[in-house]
């Protein structure tokens, strides 16, 4: 592998690793959120940025699942250039997709199990 080709690499494991990183303060989180995206796609044969798209999700820690043309996906929070929009508090969320739903309550009694088992 030639010199341009281990800078680079280098370059992409370490944006690779602080992605999958929990940071301290993401540790037992779990929330609704408002989430903006970076987009990236390919124009004339290159990856380019094209601009931002609002996702409303399910934020686990470090990871955002969200429902598109019903299906679940998920992304990582901590990539570069993102952000978080809106907190929703749990008052807010008896409306939201049953699907994300489902998953926050067992997120919450699986916690609640593991610090009453402590």
């Amino acid at each position: 592998m030639n010199k341009g080709l281990q800078i680079r690499a280098k370059k992409l494991n370490k944006k690779s690793q602080k992605r999958h990183t929990v940071l301290p303060n993401q540790i037992g989180v779990c929330r609704f959120i408002d989430f903006k995206n970076p987009k990236t796609g390919m124009k004339n044969g290159k990856l380019n940025f094209l601009g931002f798209q609002n996702i409303f999700g399910l934020q686990v820690e470090h990871k955002l699942y969200y429902i598109e043309n019903g299906e679940e996906h998920w992304l990582y929070v901590n990539k570069k250039r993102s952000s978080i929009l809106t907190v929703y508090s749990e008052s807010e969320i008896e409306n939201f997709n049953p699907i994300l739903l489902k998953r926050y309550y067992d997120f919450k009694a699986q916690r609640e199990q593991s610090s009453s088992s402590e």
